[in-house]
């Protein structure tokens, strides 16, 4: 029987934006975690928009599962590879994830919810890798340390907020789904944006400014890159809110 409720966990307005552009009568919450709800085919989503980074990621998820009621949860967002066959625009369908240079234990998603995601993604219209993610506490920039980590572990990406997306669903008892776009390959460096977060991983506009000015033709291959891997991420979410869990 096909659910009628998701929640929607994203990270950056750019992402929570592409998932809120394909809702119907989409409406702010008044109260709690940044977020709003709305519609995709009579099927409710609340969409929700946690912040950058590990601790934002943490303290918005713990908040927003004690409020949903919703049995499914989706996380969806962009990421960058760290596996060589991984390219800009490719889908990451994560069926773990792993918290890089810590102790905590691998976390698996949920089999079923990945299992529906991998069938409804089969078209080869997007094309698909499934396997292991990595949260780390920082953007990896430089295609050399990309490709130490590839080495190091056997994951497919990296992103900042993946793993307590997963650890909170799970302590919530929520069936979860991690779908992940890649924004940036292994193969070529990025400007350094950790330059341009702050401590509590707030984006310094001008200093992102200063990054791209400083780097120009990696600017414009990450800014090409982007807005790529935003239009797929929206025909992500597109068949990810009406597939049949």
């Amino acid at each position: 029987m096909k659910t009628l409720h998701l929640t929607v966990l994203t990270a950056t307005d750019i992402e929570f934006r592409a998932a809120a552009s394909l809702l119907e009568k989409f409406r702010r919450f008044e109260t709690g975690p940044f977020g709003g709800f709305g519609f995709f085919h009579g099927r409710r989503i609340d969409l929700y928009m946690t912040g950058m980074g590990p601790h934002n990621a943490a303290t918005a998820s713990r908040e927003i599962f004690k409020r949903s009621k919703a049995e499914y949860v989706l996380v969806g967002g962009l990421a960058g590879a760290i596996a060589p066959e991984c390219q800009v625009g490719d889908l990451v369908l994560y069926s773990a994830c792993e918290f890089a240079e810590t102790t905590f234990p691998r976390l698996q998603t949920n089999h079923h919810l990945t299992a529906v995601l991998n069938h409804e993604f089969q078209s080869g219209k997007v094309p698909l890798h499934c396997g292991t993610g990595l949260m780390a506490r920082r953007m990896l920039c430089l295609a050399n340390e990309k490709q130490a980590w590839g080495r190091q572990y056997p994951a497919k990406a990296v992103d900042m907020e993946s793993y307590h997306m997963v650890r909170f669903a799970h302590q919530a008892g929520k069936q979860i789904a991690v779908l992940r776009v890649i924004s940036d390959d292994a193969h070529h460096d990025v400007p350094d944006f950790n330059r341009a977060l702050d401590e509590t991983y707030q984006v310094r506009n001008f200093k992102v400014f200063l990054e791209l000015a400083r780097h120009p033709l990696l600017a414009v291959r990450f800014l090409r890159n982007v807005n790529l891997s935003v239009k797929r991420l929206k025909q992500v979410f597109a068949v990810a809110f009406a597939a049949d869990f």
